[in-house]
This record gives structure tokens, sequence and C-alpha cells, in this order.
């Protein structure tokens, strides 16, 4: 390398590193600027927010730390900035809210009913800064003032239905500090709940007097532990803690009051009982200190009083945490129920018992692909038209199926559904042990029945008979199939009626007909429609649940036209379009489970309800076919005019899905086939 060269490479390697340098310059710089831009956001919002905690301040684990985790989210989601003012005296009520309104603060936030007249003074005197109250409210507010309150007996009625159902006693108690409303929320709640979901349950309950005395509680939940109490709620500050710890440690169930208490009294499960303690029925009072400071933030803020219930997650059931594995799945499930029932207003938590109806299905999910979940739309809509209170029982197989019936009946059901004839044994040994609960189950019946026991059946043939019709009209190929499953009499009707439909609207179609034997193998359901689609058909009704369902979605996913069945297999088996294939299913021959789960729902909550054999039809809306959805743009006016005068003439009588007559035609004006003028 010449000397020209050697220096013309140095100065290149000197350019480079320049350049590197003035990069790492710039990306430094930009860091420093990102960084200065969040700190100017923070000062930018510029609003400060000050805490005053009752005495013991907010390392208490109770009421002043869970309005300190309220304050530590809004500094860090909100960009306040946030400081606490912690008095160790009730006489530094007002001075601890001077300085914090001194500092000045925009917001001042007092932590506890003590502190109401000391907060209600310095809000009358200090118009610029407003002010919030936790558990505590006024008739009239100056407008810088909220007290913010909680639904504590919509906690306390959580947890007096766990209660109710985890005692195996049938004895339980509260050991509650002064009668004062707001622990009288709770443990008024708590019995009603408690009695309304056991009968049986005594309700032992004790007011100390006091809120400051450990020892007063642990007497109380020790005479009544000598009444066989086997769950203990504590509602009464230190009080309450005697209580629960006392029980707890004792074997007894322990459910704590105001804030998680497994966190707070058990120190994370690090004191002895903690194992014992159910839950707790908090106050979410860290939401309501945070909704309080983001009114202020966004300018939105009101003097009044707010209220924190279940709907705004203002009250609510701590986790189980080491009880957990000991909660029945029952006991959640009817928690969740409780609990819909609460927010939707169908529970009145200080009124009559709710009306509960219980759904036993034979999955062990709810899922919109389930043959059950169009009998849980109907248990939905009652909950919203009619007021009860729905809980569903999945199963993991037959052996569920009788004790799930059995448990809707401990569950003080007034109305216990099954869905499908494989759960027909099991309700009806349950029906006969249990005469004064009603039960229905959807798709089959008996010939004789128990006064309260009710089959909903549907005229699959005749929801079957418009599918065929459908598909005599639809083939371009005049080939069309039905994969079934097994040939049971609700299989056949639709099968039988599919075809005879097919051939009297277009006698030139060939109708192939394939059982599989099973409801469970969508392998073998896909297969047997790839035969069909190989002898020329290019439409597939596939009726055989799962089996059924691989036949499907093999013919839509092939191109071919496809009909569902039971359900609206458009919305459960292709998710409402998601699913490949879903342009071509053409309709559902439905059976409307969800009209007859409501019905027989209604007829017991009026007092109408009758055993036997109820028959679900085209003329009541019991079967029929589903919207056309994604084929809609496919299906002639012509068809759609079709199939309007088959359901009239099935309605009036005049066709039979079942016979091996066509309709008379001088009655019903059909085009009989596809390409007639």
């Amino acid at each position: 390398m010449t000397t020209q060269e050697s220096g013309l490479a140095e100065r290149r390697v000197q350019a480079v590193a320049v350049s590197l340098v003035a990069v790492l310059i710039v990306l430094v710089a930009q860091i420093i600027m990102l960084g200065l831009v969040g700190l100017g956001q923070a000062e930018a919002n510029g609003t400060k927010v000050g805490l005053v905690p009752d005495v013991g301040g907010v390392d208490d684990m109770s009421f002043n730390w869970s309005a300190y985790q309220g304050l530590l989210r809004a500094e860090d989601e909100l960009g306040v900035v946030g400081t606490v003012y912690t008095p160790t005296s009730s006489s530094e009520y007002e001075a601890k809210l001077q300085e914090c309104i001194d500092e000045p603060n925009d917001l001042c936030i007092a932590v506890g009913f003590t502190m109401a007249d000391a907060t209600l003074t310095k809000a009358n005197a200090n118009s610029g800064t407003d002010f919030a109250i936790v558990d505590f409210s006024w008739d009239t507010y100056p407008s810088n003032l909220r007290g913010m309150v909680f639904a504590s007996d919509e906690a306390g009625y959580l947890a007096g239905t766990l209660a109710g159902m985890m005692a195996v006693s049938d004895t339980i108690g509260a050991v509650g500090g002064m009668a004062i409303p707001s622990v009288q929320a709770f443990v008024d709640a708590y019995q009603q709940a408690a009695e309304c979901i056991n009968p049986d349950v005594t309700v032992l309950i004790s007011y100390t007097g006091t809120f400051a005395n450990p020892d007063l509680g642990a007497q109380a939940a020790q005479d009544m532990m000598a009444q066989n109490a086997d769950v203990i709620f504590g509602v009464g500050g230190l009080t309450g803690h005697g209580a629960i710890l006392t029980a707890t440690q004792s074997g007894a169930w322990g459910i704590g009051v105001d804030t998680d208490q497994w966190i707070g009294l058990f120190l994370s499960g690090t004191v002895s009982g903690s194992d014992k303690l159910l839950t707790s029925a908090m106050k979410r009072i860290d939401n309501a200190v945070f909704d309080t400071i983001s009114d202020v933030v966004s300018d939105t803020f009101t003097s009044g009083t707010i209220l924190y219930d279940l709907a705004a997650d203002g009250v609510g059931l701590a986790p189980f945490h080491e009880s957990d594995p000991s909660v029945p799945l029952s006991v959640r499930r009817m928690l969740e129920s409780v609990e819909r029932g609460i927010i939707n207003g169908n529970i009145d938590v200080n009124g009559p018992c709710s009306t509960n109806v219980g759904l036993v299905i034979q999955e062990d999910s709810l899922d919109p692909a389930n043959f059950s979940w169009l009998s849980y739309q109907g248990l939905l809509r009652a909950e919203d038209e009619l007021g009860i209170v729905g809980t569903v029982y999945t199963s993991t197989g037959t052996s569920d199926y009788e004790p799930n019936l059995q448990q809707c009946v401990t569950d003080t059901s007034v109305l216990c559904v099954s869905v499908g004839f494989l759960t027909a044994d099991a309700i009806s040994n349950t029906a006969a042990a249990n005469p004064n609960t009603d039960f229905a189950i959807v798709d089959i019946s008996w010939e004789t029945y128990p006064d309260n026991l009710r089959g909903m059946v549907f005229a699959s043939d005749e929801a079957g008979y418009l599918a065929g019709t459908l598909a005599g009209m639809m083939t371009v190929s005049d080939v069309i199939g039905a994969v079934s499953g097994m040939p049971i009499p609700p299989v056949d009707n639709y099968i039988d009626a599919y075809k005879h439909a097919a051939q009297c609207i277009n006698p030139d179609v060939t109708v192939l007909i394939s059982y599989t034997g099973t409801f469970t193998d969508p392998d073998v359901g896909a297969e047997m429609a790839q035969e069909m689609i190989a002898a020329d058909a290019d439409l597939i009704f596939g009726v055989g649940g799962r089996a059924g369902n691989g036949a499907i979605l093999t013919a839509t996913q092939s191109g071919v036209w496809g009909i569902g069945v039971d359900m609206d297999q458009w919305v459960t088996l292709f998710m409402s379009g998601t699913v490949s294939g879903s342009e071509n299913l053409l309709t559902s021959a439905m059976k409307r489970a969800d009209n007859a789960v409501f019905d027989t729902i209604s007829d017991v909550v009026s007092d109408t309800f009758t055993s036997g054999t109820v028959s679900y039809d085209l003329a009541v809306d019991g079967v029929g076919l589903a919207p056309f959805h994604e084929a809609d743009p496919y299906v002639s006016q012509r068809v759609r005019g079709a199939l309007q005068r088959v359901t009239k003439g099935i309605i009036w009588g005049i066709i039979d899905p079942l016979t091996d007559v066509c309709p008379t035609y001088e009655f019903v004006p059909l085009a009989i086939k596809r390409y007639t003028p």
C-alpha cells in the first residue's frame, strides 16, 4: 500500500469514528429529551394529592394501606404527586388536613369515618381545595367535598352465600364490633344470603360493642364454635381480628372484612390459621381513591356521595388463597351466579330470596359449539326478563349428571333443567327423589311422568322438511347428502323429512344418506362428506353432533353448500364467520331450545308448570331455519317464497313432513323445480 493509500484509509477510519460519535451524541440527547419530556408531562399535570390516613398509617395492611394503594396507582398511571400526612392521634386530624391544604394540594383525602367532622370543617373553610373521605357520607355537602361509601351489604351477601354453602354443621357466625349501620349492613346481608342458600342454616350473631378489643372477639368466636359454628365472619376491626384468628387457628373457617385479610391480618400466609381463611368481604378503597383522583385530574370532580358497588368493582370477595382447593366448583358457580344477580338487579340483598334455576349440561364448559349453548341462551333471557338467578353445572362425564342435578336441588333451585337425552336416567332418578323441586329435560320424552318432570321435545321433522326444501332447490348437480350420527328418533326425523322434502320439491334429486354410528368423531363425518362430494353431491346436511360438524366443515371448505343442525351453526361452529367455509353454510335446521327453556322457566315462575311432554314446533317458534348469513345473496326470492309457503303449509296441517305424499300444490303453490318458469 502506498503512503497516499495509507493516509486515505486512515482518514476514512477517522471519518467513520467521528460519525459514530455523532450518532451516539444524538441518541443520548434524544434519551435525555425523552426523560425531560416525561418529567415535563408529570409537572404539566400539576395535580398534587394528599392522603391523610387514620392513626396507624399506611402500613396497617387494612383501610389505610388500601387507600394508599389507590394513591400509588394514581402516581403511576396519572402522573400525580402524592404525599401522606399521618396523624399520631385523633387530635391531629385537623392539623394534618391543614398541612395537606397548605402544601398546597389539589385534593385532600381523609381515610375513615372518624375524620368526618375534621374533613367537613376544612372543606367548608377552604373552597379552593377538593376533599374526599373514605367510608362516610352526609345528607348535604359543600361543592368541594365527596363522600366515598361502599355497598358493604353486597359484599356481605356474597360472604353469606359462601358461608351457607361451606358450613358442614349448618351453623355459622358473625362477630361484629359496634352495631352501627356500616357493620349491620355487612352482617344483615350475610345472614340473609346464608339463609337463602341454605334454609337449614343457623346464623349466630354477636355485637361486642367495641372495635378495639381482640380478646372480646376471640371469646365471641369461641362461644359460637361451642355451638358448632364452623364458619365465622369477623366484622369489627381489631375485635373482628380476634374472632377470625381464634376461628381459623381452632380449625373453623374464617371470613375477613374490608380488605384482603390473608395479606393484612395473616401477613400473606405467614401467620398461623391462614390456611383456614376462606376469603374477605372487601371494600375496594383502592379503586375509590384512584377514581376520585382521576376525576380531579380530568376536571370532572363532583361533590356528594359516590357509592362503590359490585357493578363498579367497589366491593367483592378477595381470592381464596390457601383455601382455594377446598372450595368446590358448585360453590364457585353459585357465587358467580349470585354476583351476576346482584349486578343485574335480580337479587335484592336486603329483600326476599331470589328465584334460582339450574341448568345441567353434558359438556365440561360452556362453548358456543356445544348443543347446550342454545339452552343457556334461554337461561340468560330468563335472567333478563323474568328476574331469576341461573346457575350452570358443567359435567366431565355421565357420572356427573346425577350429582349435578342433586346439587341444583341443594342450591334451592325451583327448577333444574338438564340438556340432552344422555341425562335422561339421571334426571328421572333425581326428580323422583325430590318431589318438591321441578325438573325439565331438553330433547327427550317419556310415556309417563312424575308430577314434577317435563320433557321438552322438538318437531325436528318440520325443521328437516324446510332444510330439504331448501336443499332440493339450491342443488345444481341434483345430488345432495345427509351425514348423520346414530339412528335415533330425533335424527331419523330430521333425515326422513329432509329427504322427503327434497324429492317433493325436486323429483330429479338423489339424496345420499349415511349414518356414522357416532356423535363424537368429526373425522368419520368428514370422510362421509368427502365420499358424497366424490359422488357429485353439492350440498350436505350434517346431523350428527361432532361427526356432523366434521361433515359440514369438510363440505363448506371444499366449496359445496352445507346445512347445520340444532343451533345456528354459523354462530357456533363457524364462530360468526371467522372459521373457513362460513360463506358456504346455507343455514341450520334449528331446535329452539332457548325458547323451550325460557318458556318452562316462565311457567315455573308464574306457577303454571305442568309435567309431561311439551312439543315445540313451527307454530310456537320451537323449530325453524337460521338466517342465511353470508349465503344470503345466493338465495333467490323464489326459494324464499317457497320456504314461506312450506312453513305455512306445515303450520296449517296441509304438509305432513313424515308422509310419503307430496303436498297438494293446489293449496300450496310451490315451484316444483328451481328451473321452472
